[in-house]
């Protein structure tokens, strides 16, 4: 047990005079303070959205928007163009594994390389004609409410 006289081997004390308890209590407190900025972002912020992964996700975000009617329309309007859109992603698919093997090889070959490029933009390409064509069959059929607020929802800038 220590006395009044003495002290332990480490005190306040000692830090207080080399200006490390300053630091200290300034560190801890700057923590604090990003550490409940974090946490009220994570709380009250709203989440962004991912855009969507591919236009199976895309038709059905958009068909969430819809009033069920028009919905059905947007799934029609997809559906009659689905098997050329999975055609057309699998090909990109068929490219982009080319492109990996290409890229692979001890020796570039610049020329596959730039074929195999060529077809995946082209199935990419294709991919979005046949969505853009499916969107503009839905916006001719669906109801003008619905239209203005998937414009107002979905189609504004970021």
């Amino acid at each position: 047990m220590m006395t009044d006289g003495q002290e332990s081997r480490w005190s306040w004390s000692r830090l207080a005079p080399s200006g490390t308890a300053l630091v200290l209590f300034c560190s801890l407190f700057l923590n604090v303070v990003l550490g409940s900025y974090i946490a009220v972002q994570a709380l009250v912020a709203q989440p962004q959205r991912p855009p969507p992964r591919g236009p199976q996700q895309m038709v059905a975000r958009l068909a969430e928007r819809l009033p069920p009617s028009d919905a059905a329309i947007l799934r029609e309007a997809y559906l009659a163009r689905e098997a050329e859109i999975l055609a057309a992603e699998m090909a990109g698919q068929r490219a982009r594994a080319r492109i990996t093997e290409i890229l692979g090889r001890p020796e570039l070959d610049v020329d596959a390389l730039r074929a195999a490029s060529k077809d995946m933009r082209a199935q990419r390409n294709r991919i979005s004609e046949l969505i853009s064509e499916a969107l503009d069959e839905t916006m001719q059929r669906i109801a003008p409410e619905a239209r203005q607020k998937l414009v107002r929802e979905e189609f504004r800038r970021r």
